[in-house]
């Protein structure tokens, strides 16, 4: 198994002074990190192992029946999505925004949910 390599946070970190530096004892409430939106929204991304993942290579447990259910729900949400994108149009030939809906997936660790949202 490869080495996972590790985040650098130290450029993040603003606004704190070292305080083994001061000689002062460091206070995890004391710290100010901030992230750029620009930061924040690249790292949105599912990680690099699900390229390559579809509906179709989803195997739901045939035990949690929530499984087959959540990847049915999901498929019908891009379903739509294609729909609404493809939507109504002004007189100035402009897409017409339409109110954003979301889908939202709850479950334990290792069921699937970013399977399903990288297919």
């Amino acid at each position: 198994m490869g080495l996972i390599a590790a985040r650098r946070y130290s450029s993040c970190m603003h606004g704190s002074t070292s305080a083994a530096a001061s000689g002062r004892v460091a206070h995890l409430v004391d710290r100010r990190p901030t992230v750029s939106p620009e930061r924040l929204v690249a790292q949105l991304t599912p990680p690099p192992t699900f390229a390559d993942v579809s509906f179709a290579t989803y195997r739901p447990d045939p035990f949690q029946p929530t499984q087959a259910a959540a990847v049915a729900a999901c498929q019908e949400f891009c379903r739509q999505a294609v729909q609404r994108r493809a939507g109504r149009r002004n007189l100035l030939g402009r897409r017409v925004v339409l109110p954003g809906v979301g889908l939202y997936l709850d479950g334990g660790f290792g069921v699937g949910k970013t399977h399903l949202l990288a297919s």
